[in-house]
């Protein structure tokens, strides 16, 4: 059975090293044959965390991610940034899987690293977050006319 372990958030002052620890049980837990995905969403000091090539998929704001990576988002076209951004995380972080973005009620997208599995019919997803609301609005609803 694929287990997900998450870590969100910064760590907690005086636990500097617990999300690495947590990486490292992750780690042994995949050399011992173990299904096991890391998950982080977080954006203050989790390099170290990224390099240990234990993450499989990171969830990151778009501000977040281009100020990680060093760009400057007062003057960007977002559709090159963001491909710009996706490829030096991949670059940087060979290991990691997956890349989910976020802008708040604008478009979200999620890449895939196309690279780890030699071939994917598609890599990169995107999400009208406005319409998903409106959707999720209209179920919501819909379930209230139905008690009635």
């Amino acid at each position: 059975m694929q287990q997900i372990v998450a870590i969100c958030g910064t760590h907690p002052p005086g636990a500097e090293t617990l999300y690495l620890d947590i990486a490292n049980i992750v780690a042994k837990k995949k050399e011992k044959g173990g299904e096991c995905m890391l998950y982080l969403d977080g954006f203050q000091k989790v390099t170290s965390l990224l390099e240990s090539g234990a993450v499989s998929i990171y969830k990151v704001a778009l501000y977040e991610l281009l100020s990680l990576i060093g760009l400057d988002r007062s003057d960007y076209d977002q559709a090159a940034q963001l491909m710009k951004a996706r490829e030096i995380m991949f670059e940087r972080y060979p290991n990691l899987k997956w890349i989910a973005v976020t802008d708040g009620p604008n478009t979200a997208y999620l890449f895939h690293n196309i690279s780890l599995t030699g071939s994917c019919e598609k890599s990169i997803w995107k999400y009208n977050v406005k319409q998903l609301q409106k959707e999720k609005h209209m179920e919501v609803q819909r379930k209230a006319t139905a008690k009635r």
